[in-house]
């Protein structure tokens, strides 16, 4: 259930950190949202977080009970990944996902592409990371 997913990106080296999803649907339903999958493991398109996107992936911009392998371009849950802005995109990051619900959660794919923003990142070493 993607009701039971919570996800934060953190920035060990400065201790900064941004919650990008949690626990989409909750407390409209008490489980959150019951559909499956973020991100479409079947067409493999990605669900991606964009501070420029439209709206967070979370009730009332998303009906209940969700969207079934919902991807493209959503805004992270709660904190705007321009948190990491003047960082320095070269160091250690952790991305923390729970599972709230016990079960397995897999992210089979996972990806970084840092853009415009304030990061700082070395000229040599400006272009996305897959």
């Amino acid at each position: 259930w993607q009701g039971d997913i919570f996800i934060e990106l953190i920035h060990v080296n400065s201790g900064t950190s941004a919650i990008l999803m949690d626990r989409p649907g909750d407390p409209e339903m008490p489980l959150g949202f019951a559909a499956q999958n973020i991100g479409d493991p079947f067409k493999f398109v990605d669900f991606l977080f964009d501070d420029e996107a439209p709206s967070p992936y979370d009730f009332p911009f998303v009906k209940l009970p969700g969207l079934e392998n919902v991807s493209g371009p959503w805004q992270s849950d709660t904190d705007a990944l321009s948190a990491f802005d003047g960082l320095d995109a070269v160091g250690l990051w952790q991305l923390r996902v729970v599972d709230a619900g016990g079960e397995l959660a897999r992210v089979p794919r996972l990806g970084e592409e840092v853009v415009g923003a304030g990061l700082d990142l070395p000229a040599q070493k400006r272009h996305p990371v897959r």
